[in-house]
């Protein structure tokens, strides 16, 4: 069914003319305030200097910084309301700022990266390697043997063991689409995907298919891929093991994932406990900071001495164990198709993921890393 989805996909998206313009100039790449204005003021400063090269007279010369003049009071005004553009935009729509910031920086490129041998990467290919390496090493084997039994304060007696996708549900996220957002491994547009929703025969084409995988627990290997970029954190640049991954994958499978997490936290909203922040609806580290103030606050005035201990668990991502999370997952009462469907991403055996270093890639890498930002 996938399969038959995405051809048809792909056969529009080749149809569907790219009305993205570029250009040679690398002037006009730099300014992406250069409107017609713009470009009308600085041909006519130029012509203006070109006719001083020929005939340079005091009056040309005085016609010619006029115009200099002129241009530079324009390109000043069209920069100024450029920014106030992306700065208005910023709330819903940070990309532009953070591209623009980008491009007034000086460009760095992951390089000369320790290669575990004594020396230092020579190639974007190499170090595309030794990233894909070190991310896959952080990961912590589970041991074998029989799982611990967990006790869960939640409701034995309710369970969820299939998810239903509404056609609504399916509709609503593909309208809410960013359209800004890039492509994943199957090259399917965010702006496609929205553009496509209007025909409701494609919204209803894609809820069956959401619906078959949320039913047989499984999903297509492309949506297992992932496209992965290394970002610095901090530390010397040169150790591979300061650079987080970020996975960029299919925004079709994004979409199942927020379903599939709507209803199971739908489920278990009841059986997480009030102190906890993270992950939660209306809840954040702010609001973690707030309550943990408010209650140092509360102990001060009632004449008692407050310790605060801060604990940071390194990599908790890349350490979790997988079966035994699963094991306390089912004891919540999350089983069947639901349980297979979360099993299913932790099963990621034969999928290939690349890392991205310029345009040199490492592929067939660990694919675990992958579910760090799953579930």
């Amino acid at each position: 069914m996938w399969e038959e989805l995405h051809g048809k996909m792909m056969m529009i998206s080749d149809e569907v003319p790219d009305s993205t313009t570029y250009s040679n100039s690398s002037k006009s790449l730099n300014m992406p305030w250069c409107n017609s204005s713009f470009k009308r003021h600085r041909k006519a400063k130029d012509k203006c200097w070109a006719e001083f090269n020929d005939n340079p007279t005091s009056e040309n010369l005085n016609i010619a910084l006029e115009k200099q003049q002129t241009f530079e009071k324009v390109s000043n005004n069209a920069k100024i309301r450029y920014e106030q553009k992306i700065c208005r935009s910023l709330k819903y729509n940070p990309k532009p700022l953070y591209s623009y910031l980008r491009s007034r920086d000086i460009k760095t490129c992951v390089s000369n990266l320790d290669n575990g041998q004594g020396g230092k990467t020579s190639s974007a290919t190499e170090t595309a390697n030794v990233l894909a390496d070190a991310f896959s090493s952080v990961f912590v084997e589970e041991p074998l043997g029989p799982l611990p039994d967990f006790s869960v304060n939640a409701n034995n007696d309710t369970c969820i063991s299939d998810i239903n996708i509404q056609y609504s549900e399916v509709l609503k996220e593909l309208k809410s689409l960013d359209i800004s957002k890039s492509a994943g491994p199957d090259n399917i547009h965010a702006k496609l995907l929205k553009s496509l929703s209007l025909d409701s025969r494609f919204v209803s084409a894609v809820t069956m298919l959401l619906c078959k995988c949320a039913s047989s627990g499984s999903i297509p290997d492309i949506w297992k891929d992932a496209n992965v970029i290394a970002l610095f954190k901090k530390g010397s640049k040169s150790d591979p093991l300061n650079y987080r991954p970020v996975s960029l994958t299919c925004i079709m499978c994004k979409i199942y994932e927020k379903l599939i997490k709507r209803h199971i936290l739908g489920f278990i909203d009841s059986s997480i406990i009030k102190e906890q922040h993270g992950f939660v609806n209306n809840k954040s580290c702010f609001s973690n900071i707030l309550e943990t103030v408010d209650i140092i606050f509360n102990i001060l005035e009632e004449g008692f001495p407050v310790d605060v201990f801060y604990f940071d668990f390194r990599k908790a991502f890349d350490s979790v164990p997988h079966f035994r999370l699963l094991s306390k997952i089912e004891k919540y009462g999350i089983t069947g198709n639901t349980l297979q469907i979360i099993l299913d991403f932790f099963n990621l055996i034969g999928t290939c993921k690349s890392v991205w270093v310029k345009q040199h890639l490492k592929e067939n890498a660990s694919t675990r890393e992958f579910l760090k930002g799953r579930f």
